[in-house]
């Protein structure tokens, strides 16, 4: 076990860069704008399940949950510092739509998912409404919620959740690409988004910066004294130190087991907390300007590239194989409606509604990163308000996204109780979001 600490992490890295090189010289990854994450993933998926990578797919399942873990961690440290923002609350209309649908959307795909594995069961398939709702914390969460959530509802008896829960965000991530670009291009042509004259910077075909790119972050301690870096770092791991000793010394005491296990699966939630704690010292006590939002965002994301592959390196193809029928089916209408509807509600939200369209795709695929992905291929310079928005969506979107919260006791309320708070919230959330489409007309 003390070798894998190394070996797991090193070979993710060879096949994160070797998929640096596949995606700027091979034109559908180009054409695709593939995210080399995902690429990487794909590649560790294959070799892992033809027996090249002789380890087992638990281990990257274990490392992908802690990594899910830092991720939110790091998300909100990166607010740390007080600086000063000039957000215009013209954008604040459209960034309450965008919270609303996305909100809206991940009910629908629940609910559509939902129906799908119940009519797959009644059909003699080893499959279940639990199983197919569990798309929609792949799809409009990422990996990181979709594992969490599936590793908790393992503990409620639903077999397999975590590792469905990662193909499903998988799925998501490539649909934002494969449907999404295509999309993209076709609005382009059509010449009712903003960058429809233009073409892609090289930079963002080729997945590189030819010449010298943007400067990651500022430097907050000095190096004859500590490096930035290892700042930002040991402020993370130290948070996550804190919040792990917390967890087991709870879950030491708790007799039920059971209970335990679900206080332990749930560790990222306790890890914003203790985040949150860390964040208000940090203030208090005047040190916030050790932390720089540039440089954490970077952190962030490098915990999202590693957890990707990870996840798609944690899923067993004999697995897959045995629900590949309704978790085909389950995809196919999750995506086809999630375009339909949000395309058609957002032709409704006025000025901009082909850039909100594109952002709001990739939201409900895959992750923040996919959102501003498929937004830089519509609007490449920020002319739109729509960038605007999505600062302002990714502070409502913790006031929307109840639903989403409600989703680890989806197995304790019963399936059908899940299945109609869903319906409420899409009511409650499409019909706030036609209302906000009336007033940005307005």
């Amino acid at each position: 076990m003390g070798d894998l600490v190394f070996i797991v992490p090193g070979i993710m890295a060879v096949l994160l860069l070797i998929s640096i090189f596949l995606r700027k010289h091979i034109k559908f990854f180009k054409k695709t704008l593939m995210p080399a994450s995902i690429i990487a993933g794909v590649l560790g998926f294959i070799l892992m399940n033809i027996g090249v990578i002789p380890i087992e797919q638990k281990v990257f399942e274990e490392l992908a949950f802690h990594i899910m873990n830092l991720s939110f961690m790091s998300i909100t440290l990166a607010s740390t510092r007080k600086e000063e923002e000039n957000q215009s609350k013209k954008a604040f209309k459209g960034g309450l739509w965008l919270a609303l649908m996305w909100s809206g959307l991940y009910s629908l795909q629940a609910f559509c998912g939902g129906v799908i594995g119940e009519l797959f069961q009644a059909a003699g398939f080893d499959f279940s409404g639990f199983l197919g709702s569990l798309n929609a914390s792949g799809f409009a969460q990422g990996p990181g919620q979709a594992l969490a959530i599936g590793r908790t509802w393992e503990s409620f008896q639903i077999a397999d959740a975590a590792q469905i829960g990662c193909f499903y965000a998988a799925v998501g991530y490539l649909s934002a690409t494969l449907v999404g670009v295509p999309i993209c291009n076709a609005l382009r042509k059509k010449q009712i988004i903003t960058n429809c004259a233009g073409e892609y910077e090289k930079e963002m075909e080729y997945g590189v910066y030819i010449e010298r790119g943007k400067i990651m972050g500022y430097q907050t301690s000095h190096r004859c004294n500590l490096d930035t870096l290892t700042t930002h770092i040991a402020i993370l791991m130290g948070t996550y130190l804190l919040t792990y000793l917390v967890v087991k010394a709870l879950c030491s005491v708790i007799p039920d087991k059971s209970t335990a296990d679900n206080l332990y699966n749930m560790m990222f939630i306790w890890g914003i907390f203790a985040a949150n704690i860390v964040r208000v010292f940090m203030r208090k006590t005047r040190c916030d300007y050790l932390i720089d939002r540039e440089l954490q965002t970077s952190i962030t994301n490098f915990m999202t590239d590693t957890l990707i592959v990870a996840c798609m390196m944690s899923i067993s193809v004999q697995m897959i194989a045995r629900y590949m029928i309704p978790i085909f089916f389950v995809c196919v209408v999750v995506v086809t409606l999630t375009a339909i509807v949000g395309f058609t509600l957002a032709a409704r939200s006025g000025k901009y509604y082909a850039e909100r369209f594109m952002a709001l795709f990739g939201f409900a695929t895959g992750t923040a990163v996919t959102g501003m992905l498929l937004l830089r291929m519509a609007d490449s310079e920020y002319k739109t308000s729509v960038a605007e928005e999505i600062v302002w969506w990714n502070i409502l979107q913790m006031l929307t996204a109840i639903v989403m919260g409600i989703a680890v006791t989806g197995p304790v309320i019963g399936f059908w109780t899940w299945m109609g708070i869903n319906v409420l919230a899409m009511i409650l959330c499409f019909g706030g979001a036609e209302i906000c489409s009336r007033k940005m007309k307005g």
